[in-house]
């Protein structure tokens, strides 16, 4: 019984802790001495979205809401790389049962349609490539982490060009005229 107690108090201190950031944000929002930054935070949130009630731990979408701040008016290759290394964006897209053996493709497609590309560029086989460049990319305790045993090793072709991994994607991905007027 002592045991449900403690997990009980953990959530209840985790949802304590996004009430008390929600607050501080939207204090920041009508407050700060730098409004741009902040909408461009809200901007990004909103574009490369995820949910606390997916991810379940304020202590990531604090990080994810902190990495909006801190590259949220420079440079998209910059932000890009991060967010697909984000611990709540790999969690949000299911990203941590997406392994060699089986290909899981929420992250890959929401990473080509809505946060790059668009819809109609790409085909439904980058998808799959895409997908297998980010097997075995997780998060352990709120850090990016490389599972190797999990990773896909093998050469992939994404948009008709080589790639091995995830930041190689997230570079063939901005080279796309697509993608910059999808932004």
């Amino acid at each position: 019984m002592e045991q449900y107690d403690a997990v009980d108090r953990l959530h209840a201190e985790d949802r304590a802790q996004s009430v008390d950031f929600l607050a501080w944000w939207v204090e920041r929002v009508l407050e700060s001495d730098e409004p741009l930054r902040e909408r461009m935070v809200l901007f990004w949130h909103g574009h490369l979205t995820s949910s606390l009630g997916i991810v379940k731990s304020s202590y990531e979408m604090v990080q994810q809401n902190q990495l909006f701040r801190r590259l949220g008016m420079g440079s998209f290759r910059e932000l890009l790389h991060a967010i697909v290394h984000d611990p709540a964006m790999l969690l949000y897209l299911d990203n941590d049962s997406n392994r060699r053996e089986h290909p899981t493709e929420n992250f890959a497609r929401e990473l080509l349609e809505l946060y790059t590309l668009g819809e109609g560029n790409y085909a439904e086989a980058d998808v799959l490539e895409v997908a297998r460049a980010f097997t075995g990319w997780n998060q352990l305790g709120g850090r990016f982490f490389l599972n190797p045993v999990r990773h896909d090793t093998e050469p992939k072709r994404v948009l008709g060009v080589e790639v091995q991994d995830g930041d190689d994607v997230v570079e063939v991905l901005l080279a796309q005229e697509a993608c910059a007027r999808h932004i």
